[in-house]
């Protein structure tokens, strides 16, 4: 049994999981980080889960400074016991003494990144993304480092000023920002052994590579197009008419938790006009190891008006339609029918079988994912023609509908992970771009850093979908 300690109460989720248990917080609050980014924004994501999961210190050091006193103040109100603070560029004595170093941004600015603060060696995580594509690498002996941070040279010169993408960058940047916090995690708990390891992604085609060992940045995120074609107009980016369809949506979310929060963020950053969120709940302190719209300034506030702030600071021109209730079948039909895409963030059993239901009739596009310790699964359903809610899980009538899940482990990040990719899935839907996890499955396991994509079936017995 648990300790009655009020301070360890926000991380009852993480504390009851037997990775970390009591004293792995413990040591998550007595390690600092360092995180080495090109931007405020690009790393933003990863500095709020980090924040979250207790991490003690962060030090950071930005290229790029624009919106820090904002970052500052937010996770400030999300954690009032971490210790978030800016350090002059190449200080070698860091406050604190960092046992992880993080560093994010174009494999450009990579190229510039090779000193070490406090002139000794620590587990490194290097995150660079370009357009829907990302990596990250996981270095723990200083002789890798060579071999897989580019060195600046005259291409890489060329390339740093080279246009990035728009939306499909948010996409893949936030994506690293989970996964590198996942990873902080592991090193400082010791629970991954591999000495060198990374993962290479592409949310447009949907493909994800794990490997061990070292390996150089893909060459399909080092350098980048040098060429005369106008940026945004060739295959694979958002274009100026994806942009445009993104703020004329409207999409509903259902939950502003542990999953809603990265879709909410995700969704408001990448230019959604509309988002129409359902949530019936209060914010707790137990919810803020992964509920990263939340704060303890808002502790008892609706959770709706609780994420209502947070995204109006996000994105000021965002038109958030707040439903203060829980989704049931007699509304169920009025708050869907006006969106585009539906994202489901609940952790209801019924009310995911509802909303099955509810967007299989309106021939509404869903996107679904669930978590649950270290582990989630994410995909996306269009009854009319692929598998849906129904289909993949069958086993309704056994279930007790009124009950959520128990009260089960979760590392915050890895709601994360899974949020961001129901928020880039959600996009993909409402501008018909790339690779969408129709009659797939994908299924994450954090601690193997290993993504697996599983087809799927429709069920031509299907009470919901089989007619459709």
């Amino acid at each position: 049994m648990l300790p009655h300690n009020p301070s360890m109460e926000r991380y009852h989720r993480q504390i009851i999981l037997p990775e970390i248990g009591i004293e792995g917080q413990k040591k998550l609050e007595d390690s600092a980080v360092f995180v080495k980014a090109q931007s405020v924004e690009s790393c933003a994501l990863l500095l709020y889960y980090l924040a979250a999961a207790g991490i003690g210190i962060l030090n950071c050091d930005f290229a790029e400074e624009h919106g820090l006193s904002s970052l500052i103040k937010q996770i400030g109100a999300l954690n009032s016991g971490v210790k978030i603070q800016a350090v002059p560029a190449g200080l070698k004595n860091l406050p604190g003494d960092a046992a992880v170093r993080v560093v994010q941004g174009s494999p450009q600015y990579l190229a510039q990144s090779h000193d070490q603060p406090n002139g000794q060696w620590m587990p490194l995580i290097i995150a660079a993304n370009r357009g829907w594509q990302g990596w990250f690498q996981v270095i723990k002996r200083p002789d890798d480092q060579g071999a897989v941070l580019p060195r600046p040279d005259h291409q890489t010169s060329i390339g740093h000023n080279m246009p990035d993408g728009g939306a499909e960058s948010t996409f893949s940047s936030n994506l690293l920002g989970a996964l590198a916090a996942v990873e902080v995690v592991k090193i400082l708990l010791g629970l991954e052994n591999c000495t060198a390891y990374g993962l290479e992604f592409d949310l447009f085609t949907m493909r994800f590579a794990r490997y061990e060992g070292r390996k150089a940045c893909p060459i399909s995120i080092a350098s980048p197009f040098l060429s005369t074609e106008i940026p945004g107009a060739s295959p694979g980016y958002i274009t100026t008419a994806d942009t445009h369809q993104l703020a004329q949506s409207q999409v509903v979310v259902v939950g502003s938790g542990g999953l809603g929060s990265p879709v909410l963020y995700t969704l408001a950053q990448a230019g959604v006009g509309t988002i129409a969120l359902v949530d019936y709940d209060r914010v707790d302190i137990s919810n803020l190891n992964r509920q990263i719209l939340h704060s303890e300034t808002r502790l008892g506030l609706p959770k709706i008006d609780s994420a209502e702030i947070f995204l109006r600071e996000l994105n000021p021109d965002l038109n958030l339609i707040k439903h203060n209730t829980s989704l049931t079948k007699d509304n169920a039909l009025d708050i869907i029918s006006a969106c585009d895409v539906l994202v489901d963030c609940v952790d209801n059993l019924s009310t995911r079988y509802l909303i099955n239901e509810a967007c299989a009739l309106l021939n509404k596009p869903l996107v679904e994912a669930g978590v649950n310790g270290f582990e989630g699964i994410a995909t996306t359903i269009m009854a009319a023609r692929s598998t849906c809610y129904q289909c993949l899980f069958p086993a309704r009538s056994a279930l007790d509908c009124n009950a959520k899940y128990g009260p089960e482990g979760i590392l915050g990040p890895v709601a994360g992970v899974l949020g961001t990719i129901q928020g880039c899935e959600a996009c993909k839907c409402l501008t018909k771009t790339g690779t969408i996890l129709f009659d797939s499955i994908l299924a994450y396991d954090a601690l193997e850093a290993q993504f697996e994509i599983f087809h799927t079936e429709k069920d031509p017995d299907c009470p919901i979908c089989a007619k459709r």
